[in-house]
């Protein structure tokens, strides 16, 4: 987090908004195509590898690296296919993607970004597969200061220009670091994927890629959706607003599902299932309602901070994206809920409508709204969300949200948006005494909620009895 956030101050101040609206055009452009490149296989080498590693046995290491490199091959070749489009068909991926006006030239260092991407992404499934998480925790923080640190070199150099060349040797570089660390356990080669296995791979992966390109995928799409209606500068502002809340709020997210997701997988009864979804609801608002209360309060003064006095237009955004932040952290308990307990047809309507709703709000409302419009999208996008997932859970796993959840929601949206309609200092007063109670009221539920005390228990060393 505090890299990301280092890495978004430096290409702020060099690039300023306009700079970080193309920025974020660039990353949408090879996120975006990685997914669909990829084809799900690294998640196949995650769960099938695992299974192959099961055994710890030097016969199931070295199938392991037969299937690995046959899903590798696989999947490279699809990212040549992909990245040789690209090249050939640059001026309208350009014109789509990046604007119109763009520089061809910029989608070549894309396609290129690329194959080091998809290459890095399946050997972090691999080291995943293996459980090497100590590995994992190296790679992301050195690949991410040496990354960030020659493609802010880079642009320091020669300026704008130069966002696409350093996004393609940000991903050299990672792909560097990452083949360091993994080459003990799965070295380097590749193997022509037989005709069953590749066919099994797919049938696997395909499923999980859809899924993955109509729910992050607009995330990565979000960028060439508002650029006709904002320009760069005020997508810029956007980009920035987007930057701190997954930088303040990502690390959180993702902490929460990993104790969730392996706990709510092994419930089998619905009245156990029912309880963790609503301890979980509660603990992900209780843990997140005061930073997102107390980022809000501190905006004016964050954002020239972290970022520049330049962003200031981007406060605004950032405060509904905000209040969007807070039905995502209501919806988590839900996903997780579905995607562990149902089949991936349940999942994988949970993404299409909410991304079919996303690509109709922002098609929509910035063009009227500007810059705050496109939070006003993010909020209705993820309550269409939301309201889809309770629909799932209600039909299919015969849970209703309760009282105490409802009651969390709608202070948490009243309390981020409310002081914002209030006049001048007055909403500066407001937002601040808010930030405050929550900050206060959220820290001593935490301290009685079972998840701290799952949390203490786990972290505690184990006492001897005096009988020992």
């Amino acid at each position: 987090m505090a890299v990301g956030l280092a890495t978004a101050k430096l290409f702020a101040f060099l690039i300023g908004p306009t700079g970080f609206g193309q920025l974020a055009l660039v990353q949408g452009v090879v996120g975006l195509v990685a997914l669909i490149a990829e084809l799900g296989l690294g998640n196949v080498v995650i769960r099938d590898g695992a299974r192959l590693l099961a055994e710890r046995s030097d016969n199931e290491n070295r199938n392991f690296k037969k299937f690995y490199r046959e899903v590798a091959t696989l999947a490279l070749a699809m990212a040549a296919v992909c990245g040789l489009s690209m090249v050939v068909l640059r001026n309208g991926v350009s014109s789509i993607f990046l604007g119109a006006g763009s520089a061809d030239g910029q989608i070549v260092w894309c396609a290129l970004a690329l194959s080091f991407a998809i290459s890095a992404n399946l050997r972090m499934a691999a080291l995943n597969a293996h459980q090497a998480m100590a590995a994992i925790a190296a790679i992301n923080v050195l690949s991410g200061v040496l990354s960030a640190t020659v493609s802010i070199g880079l642009v320091w150099a020669h300026g704008e220009r130069a966002i696409a060349p350093a996004t393609a040797l940000g991903a050299l570089v990672r792909w560097t670091v990452t083949v360091g660390f993994s080459w003990s356990t799965i070295g380097f080669g590749f193997a022509l994927p037989r005709w069953e296995a590749a066919r099994r791979a797919l049938s696997k992966g395909l499923p999980i890629a859809l899924s993955s390109l109509v729910g992050v995928g607009i995330q990565y799409l979000l960028p060439s959706l508002l650029i006709p209606s904002l320009g760069k500068l005020k997508l810029g502002f956007v980009q920035a607003a987007m930057s701190i809340t997954a930088g303040v709020l990502g690390a959180i997210a993702v902490a929460l599902g990993q104790d969730y997701l392996p706990r709510i997988s092994s419930l089998r009864t619905k009245p156990d299932l029912h309880r963790a979804i609503d301890e979980q609801m509660k603990v992900a608002l209780i843990f997140s309602l005061p930073v997102i209360l107390v980022v809000k309060a501190l905006a004016p003064f964050v954002i020239p901070i972290l970022l520049s006095e330049s962003f200031l237009p981007a406060v605004p955004a950032l405060t509904w994206l905000l209040a969007a932040e807070v039905i995502r952290f209501a919806s988590l308990s839900l996903a997780y809920a579905v995607m562990a307990q149902l089949s991936g047809r349940s999942f994988l309507l949970a993404q299409v409508v909410p991304a079919a709703a996303s690509i109709l709000f922002l098609t929509t409302i910035p063009n009227r709204l500007g810059v705050e419009g496109v939070g006003m999208a993010m909020i209705c996008s993820n309550a269409v969300a939301f309201g889809v997932l309770v629909f799932i859970a209600q039909r299919s796993l015969s849970y209703s949200l309760r009282g105490p959840q409802w009651c969390l929601l709608i202070c948490g949206l009243l309390f981020t948006i409310g002081p914002s309609l209030l006049p001048g200092v007055w909403a500066h007063l407001a937002s601040a005494g808010v930030a405050i109670t929550a900050t206060i009221w959220s820290g001593n539920h935490i301290l009685r909620s079972r998840f701290w005390q799952r949390l203490v228990v786990a972290r505690s060393p184990e006492i001897p009895s005096a009988d020992a």
